[in-house]
């Protein structure tokens, strides 16, 4: 059975983690007979929310659901996706049509992705190496080719 845990990690920053244990191969190739994990990662600010990264597609309705217990959906001002591996952007055509509004940060080749795969075209923000993403006058972090790093509330 598949279910969901929404754990409060530090104030205003939550995990959403789904654990899967019907998926029985990794990326199609390896097994995994424990199951899999999928995290995604909401920080609530001043501004709005902040998501990291979604679900798998499949489970894109929980993932709705998970995220609404957190925060409204048309809260969302950013959805930072780490890379397009489907355990992590594949909820995101989605979520779009859901928070039209809401813009997508990610390294350049992301968009080009976005639109190959998934033939949705976001609000997009390209980020560099290094980059700081800061909400207010708080350092939320800094972006690296390991993904957004650094939280510092």
């Amino acid at each position: 059975m598949v279910k969901y845990l929404i754990d409060k990690i530090v104030e205003n920053v939550y995990v959403l983690r789904l654990n899967d244990n019907e998926t029985k191969y990794f990326e199609a190739l390896w097994p995994i007979p424990e199951g899999i994990t999928y995290n995604s990662y909401v920080i609530l600010t001043e501004e709005g929310a902040i998501l990291l990264d979604t679900w798998k597609h499949s489970y894109v309705d929980l993932f709705i659901e998970a995220l609404n217990n957190v925060t409204d959906l048309r809260d969302i001002k950013y959805i930072i996706i780490h890379h397009m591996e489907p355990d992590h952007s594949g909820a995101l055509p989605t979520l779009l049509n859901t928070i039209s509004n809401a813009k997508v940060m990610g390294y350049p080749m992301v968009l080009n992705m976005l639109e190959l795969f998934y033939r949705v075209k976001p609000l997009f923000k390209a980020v560099k190496d290094s980059e700081v993403f800061t909400s207010g006058k708080k350092f939320l972090g800094s972006f690296t080719h390991l993904g957004f790093i650094g939280l510092k509330l």
